[in-house]
């Protein structure tokens, strides 16, 4: 790819973009940003959490807190 193609191909979306979105309740970006969560949340629930349909629960109940705290994110995490 030469210089001038790298620079018309856009940015990626970072986890920190979509996060802002949906803190200013933007529908594709919560949508997008679950998208992107989802595989990780669950992997992690269902490390802790025996059960499916409790692991589940937990999974939905994780990613609503995710969006509803989505604004507050600094993305100063490592």
């Amino acid at each position: 790819m030469t210089v001038v193609n790298a620079m018309r191909q856009p940015s990626p979306v970072t986890d920190l973009d979509l996060a802002r979105a949906a803190g200013h309740e933007d529908p594709a970006a919560c949508r997008a940003l679950v998208d992107r969560l989802l595989e990780r949340v669950r992997t992690t629930v269902r490390m802790v959490v025996a059960g499916d349909r409790d692991a589940d629960d937990l999974v939905q109940v994780s990613l609503i807190a995710i969006l509803d705290a989505a604004g507050a994110f600094r993305g100063e995490s490592r």
